[in-house]
C-alpha cells in the first residue's frame, strides 16, 4: 500500500465528511482526553496535533477554550488541511499537509504533542509515535488515544473490514448505511448514535472503522510500552478509556547533570 494510496482515500474520506458543526457528543470525548493535561495546555506555547482530520481537537482547543497556543496540525490528507486551513484564519493556527511516520519538524519543536485515534490508521504506528517523541521538547508532553478493541468488537470490526476491502466505494457507502441504525447498540468508544449525532456524522464513523487502507488494532500494552522504551514517563492512564495516555519527555541532559 503506497503514501499516494492512503493520501488519496483520506482526500475522499474528507471532502465527503468534512463539517465545523461537530456532534456534541464528540466534543465530550475531546474535552475528557485533554483533562489530565489541561495545567500544563495553559503554560505551553506550542503545539502540534498529529492527523487533524476533521478538526475537532482544533476547535475545542481554540474555539472553545480560546487558548493563546500557538497550533499546529498535520494531515496526510490535502483536503483535510484545504479544510482547517479556511476554517482556521482567525485563530492564528497553521496546518500542513505531512506524513505522520516521517514529519519535517526538527527535533524538541513542540511543548505539546498528541495524537487522537490516529495512529493505528497509519502505515507505521511505532514509526509515528516515535515522530511524535523526536518533535517533542524535552519536559513537553504527548497525548495518545488509540481505542483498545478486544473481544466479540474486534472480532467484528475485523469481519466488517474483511467485507469493506473487497467492496468499491460505492458498496462501502452501502455497507456503513446499512450499518447507521445500529450502531448505537454496538459498544463504542465515541458513543455516537441516532440519539446525538446526524446519519452523515454516523456515516463518517463507520467508514473510518471499516474503509481505511490501514488500521492496526494496538493493545495498551503495546503502546504503554512503546513509551517507556523511549523515555517518556507516564503521568495519565485511563483505565476508563484505554488506550488514552499522557506522558512527560525526560530531559536526558539534565538528568545527567
Amino acid at each position: 500500500m503506497t503514501k499516494k494510496t492512503t493520501s488519496d482515500y483520506y482526500d475522499s474520506h474528507w471532502a465527503a465528511f468534512a463539517d465545523i458543526n461537530y456532534p456534541a457528543v464528540k466534543i465530550e470525548k475531546v474535552k475528557n482526553f485533554f483533562k489530565p493535561a489541561n495545567n500544563r495546555l495553559l503554560k505551553a506555547k506550542s503545539l502540534l496535533d498529529v492527523g487533524s482530520g476533521d478538526g475537532t481537537h482544533w476547535y475545542y482547543l481554540k474555539k472553545i477554550l480560546e487558548l493563546p497556543i500557538n497550533y499546529h496540525g498535520i494531515d496526510i490528507s490535502k483536503k483535510s488541511v484545504e479544510f482547517l486551513s479556511k476554517n482556521s484564519r482567525e485563530t492564528g493556527s497553521t496546518f500542513q499537509t505531512m506524513d505522520a511516520c516521517q514529519m519535517d519538524f526538527p527535533s524538541n519543536s513542540f511543548d505539546v504533542v498528541f495524537a487522537y485515534g490516529v495512529i493505528g490508521y497509519t502505515d507505521n504506528p511505532q514509526n509515528a509515535l516515535q515522530e511524535m517523541f523526536r518533535v517533542c521538547k524535552p519536559n513537553g508532553i504527548v497525548g495518545v488515544f488509540s481505542p483498545e478493541i478486544t473481544g466479540l468488537v474486534r472480532f467484528g470490526l475485523q469481519f466488517l473490514r474483511s467485507i469493506a476491502c473487497r467492496l468499491n466505494s460505492k458498496g462501502k457507502s452501502q455497507l456503513a448505511n446499512l450499518l447507521v441504525p445500529f450502531f448505537g447498540l454496538i459498544p463504542s468508544e465515541t458513543r455516537i448514535s441516532l440519539n446525538n449525532a446526524s446519519r452523515k456524522q454516523i456515516r463518517e464513523v463507520i467508514l473510518t472503522d471499516i474503509a481505511p487502507p490501514h488500521l492496526s488494532l494496538l493493545l495498551h500494552d503495546t503502546i504503554a510500552n512503546w513509551y517507556s522504551s523511549n523515555l517518556i514517563e507516564i503521568f495519565s492512564d485511563d483505565k476508563e478509556m484505554p488506550t488514552s495516555i499522557w506522558g512527560v519527555k525526560i530531559d536526558t541532559i539534565s538528568k545527567l547533570g
